[in-house]
């Protein structure tokens, strides 16, 4: 089977759902904490504008199939139809 088989569609609809949100409306969406991010599946593509920050420890993750990896005070955007996975976080 293709990765594509298992790409998950994420958003709006369903972002609420996805674990505890430390604040949402109709545009806008805060989790604090990825690891409240929660889905089933390897791959993500997004249906909106997603900013990443790391605040504490490091983030891998590949967007696109391009490997990055974020570190304290360094952010990522993803825009829509982007595919976003292999989420890794450390300390």
């Amino acid at each position: 089977m293709n990765y594509k088989d298992y790409i998950w569609q994420v958003g709006f609809d369903r972002i609420r759902y996805m674990g505890k949100m430390n604040y949402i409306n109709d545009g806008i969406a805060f989790y604090t904490d990825i690891r409240e991010f929660s889905f089933d599946t390897e791959f993500l593509r997004t249906d909106m504008l997603v900013i990443i920050a790391v605040s504490v420890g490091e983030l891998r993750v590949e967007l696109n199939t391009v490997a990055y990896t974020l570190r304290q005070k360094e952010a990522l955007t993803f825009r829509p139809n982007d595919i976003v996975a292999n989420w890794k976080l450390s300390h």
